[in-house]
């Protein structure tokens, strides 16, 4: 599975296996956010599978099910206190089906202080287009004036 570093603190994948959380580990990764619902995929890990094995490496291990596309308020103040919680300087690493609801996530929960155009300019050459959350981006900004 390749690892795609959005920023030197947060990555986002796939599906994981054993043997990327134990390399994940090895690279300073301190907590692994699940934002995908258990059962969305036949043979899919579980949530619980994901706890034990983080819990083998010393990883803290947050699941946050989101449905792709529904980006709540709650949800997204949510995984803002996932990441930042007492480890604003951590490594954080992020896994749901491709990686794109985790890109999702973490450019919504930075709405606050950058632009769309930044975010997108940063995600976009990894391979996460943010357009399908524009909407959803100015909404907010203009919200928030």
């Amino acid at each position: 599975m390749e690892i795609i570093s959005i920023t030197d603190n947060y990555s986002v994948s796939g599906e994981l296996n054993r043997n990327t959380i134990e390399k994940l580990a090895n690279l300073g990764v301190v907590s692994l956010i699940n934002v995908r619902p258990d059962g969305e995929a036949q043979g899919q890990m579980s949530s619980r599978e994901y706890a034990a094995i983080c819990q083998d490496f010393g990883l803290t291990y947050i699941h946050i099910p989101v449905t792709s596309g529904e980006y709540s308020d709650h949800i997204i103040a949510e995984f803002k206190l996932a990441i930042y919680g007492d480890l604003e300087q951590a490594k954080v690493h992020c896994v749901c089906r491709t990686g794109t609801r985790a890109v999702h996530l973490w450019a919504l929960m930075n709405r606050a202080s950058k632009t769309f155009e930044a975010l997108n300019s940063l995600t976009t050459p990894k391979g996460y287009d943010l357009i399908a959350i524009k909407e959803q981006f100015i909404h907010f900004c203009k919200k928030s004036m």
